[in-house]
């Protein structure tokens, strides 16, 4: 049983070690191709749905968006929100926060959503350090739940950060 196990182990590391060399490839060949095409996973959530919709306002009016199951290598646009793409989660940043830097995005209400992913998705187990959290999560959540595609999922998404967005007050106030 030991064995089996050891085997399965290095033959996951195997395939992430070829998946994650071989996106640089891909990625490099469709950025020539699809100048405004993004493609995450197609499991539809916060960060996910929100990084797509920060795209979408403040990076790339034109963005498309493509979904990819896990497991798939991404072989068209811009990877997001994916191992093998330049915007991705790390220890201590949510997607969103990573492309709200990488786009110089220096808004208030921006920073603020990106402080309520960032208490949902980096700071999963521990206390949220804004009540807000919470309630943003679950009015998000809720939406996302009423979507039967990934597209319809995004679209009802993007409404709600919208609508989100505004409710918040200008900077100056």
């Amino acid at each position: 049983m030991r064995d089996m196990e050891c085997l399965l182990m290095g033959l996951r590391i195997l395939l992430t070690m070829f998946y994650l060399l071989a996106a640089p490839v891909g990625q490099a060949c469709a950025a020539r191709n699809a100048e405004h095409v993004y493609a995450t996973g197609n499991v539809m959530e916060i960060d996910r749905c929100a990084s797509a919709w920060l795209i979408k306002r403040y990076i790339d009016n034109k963005a498309v968006f493509r979904f990819y199951p896990p497991g798939i290598l991404i072989t068209e646009g811009k990877a997001f929100d994916r191992p093998e793409g330049d915007w991705h989660r790390t220890h201590d940043r949510a997607t969103f926060e990573i492309i709200a830097r990488a786009g110089k995005i220096n808004n208030s209400k921006i920073t603020f959503i990106g402080n309520l992913i960032h208490d949902m998705e980096v700071n999963f187990w521990g206390n949220k350090s804004n009540p807000e959290t919470m309630r943003f999560a679950s009015g998000l959540r809720r939406e996302l739940a009423k979507g039967k595609t990934c597209e319809d999922k995004m679209q009802r998404c993007f409404a709600f950060l919208s609508r989100y967005t505004e409710s918040l007050p200008d900077e100056d106030q």
